[in-house]
């Protein structure tokens, strides 16, 4: 089994997503189950870190990382020395190469 590193800007992205569905939709139990499906969805990188689709068709820059839907979020992240880096959790309408490639 793979060992799951989430990054500080991952950690938040949830944190945004969270706030987000609470203040704007008015949903506290939407944002909880938003946030826990996410999490459940991405610990499941640590028996299967391929399930994610590669980014190298997209552009060759982002070789190195995947990404899995969840939703209408993605978890992008990458698979390094049989270590699983999540690196960021994004809403699929967002521009994603530019925040990526920042």
């Amino acid at each position: 089994m793979a060992k799951l590193f989430v990054s500080p800007r991952a950690v938040e992205d949830l944190d945004n997503i969270r706030d987000y569905i609470k203040n704007e939709l008015k949903s506290s139990q939407a944002a909880k189950n938003t946030v826990l499906k996410i999490i459940s969805n991405y610990e499941q990188l640590a028996l299967f870190p391929e399930l994610g689709a590669s980014l190298k068709t997209i552009d060759e820059s982002l070789q190195r990382y995947r990404h899995l839907v969840v939703g209408s979020h993605v978890v992008f992240y990458r698979i390094e020395g049989g270590n699983i880096y999540i690196i960021r959790i994004l809403h699929s309408q967002m521009d994603f190469l530019k925040t990526l490639l920042q």
